[in-house]
């Protein structure tokens, strides 16, 4: 995984760059409704408290700061629609995620759960093409070439039990596995800044699209396909070339 720097190197395309560029304002008014960890939305009560900076917040702030995550990391899941008790392993063993992190009691992030459930099932009920026509062989599950995941942070804001989170899950469209990182430190590789953020991640943990706030249908689609694309032509590249030294 490169995660060299302050930040991931996000692959760019032409058409993710139309995809940010005509989402733009929904994204700032999503962040406007569900601001990062530092400054909560004031949804909930606990959000109210922890804006407020008192001294237990800057100490665990100071804390935090001090984390070097990585990985693979394991993330607790519960039990609900599409979802099993158990943990699910970020990044993938094989093939990509598209991995959505969401928040109890922001209303943009729950939104967008019917959303992502039809990017489900378009990609397990219509073939995609890549760019040249070409269908692509891919599933869609948890041990599928896609996975979906969908994870809370539960170090700030709402922090529900798993049975909490599970009837949440339930009460909001979710379809797909839901976990719960309890130590925050998913949205700290990844740099999340606010909910929704949703990424497409490969086996070594690489983000290859990324939206911040939500988007359509379409352009989560294209961001998955896109990914197995350029995943597939490097694995041809990669075996190309072997064959070549070898031969």
């Amino acid at each position: 995984m490169r995660t060299t720097g302050s930040t991931l190197p996000w692959r760019t395309t032409r058409r993710s760059l139309l995809a940010a560029t005509a989402t733009s304002g929904t994204t700032l008014a999503a962040l406007a409704g569900c601001l990062d960890r530092s400054g909560g939305d004031g949804s909930d009560e606990t959000d109210a408290t922890n804006s407020t900076g008192d001294e237990n917040d800057t100490d665990d702030s100071a804390d935090r700061s001090t984390v070097s995550p990585s990985l693979p990391m394991d993330i607790t899941t519960v039990d609900g629609p599409g979802s099993e008790a158990g943990t699910m392993t970020v990044p993938p063993t094989e093939g990509i995620m598209l991995l959505n992190f969401t928040r109890v009691h922001c209303p943009t992030s729950e939104g967008l759960h019917s959303t992502l459930g039809t990017v489900r099932q378009k990609l397990m009920d219509e073939p995609q093409q890549d760019s040249s026509d070409d269908e692509l062989d891919y599933t869609v599950g948890p041990d599928g070439t896609v996975t979906m995941f969908s994870v809370i942070d539960t170090t700030y804001g709402a922090s529900p039990s798993p049975a909490e989170l599970g009837e949440w899950w339930a009460a909001h469209d979710g379809n797909w596995t839901i976990g719960m990182d309890e130590e925050g430190t998913l949205q700290d590789v990844y740099e999340v800044r606010g909910t929704p953020t949703t990424i497409v991640i490969d086996a070594d943990g690489e983000g290859y699209w990324r939206d911040e706030g939500g988007t359509t249908t379409a352009n989560f689609v294209t961001g998955v396909t896109e990914t197995l694309e350029t995943i597939g032509d490097a694995e041809t590249t990669t075996a190309t070339d072997t064959n070549e030294t070898s031969g």
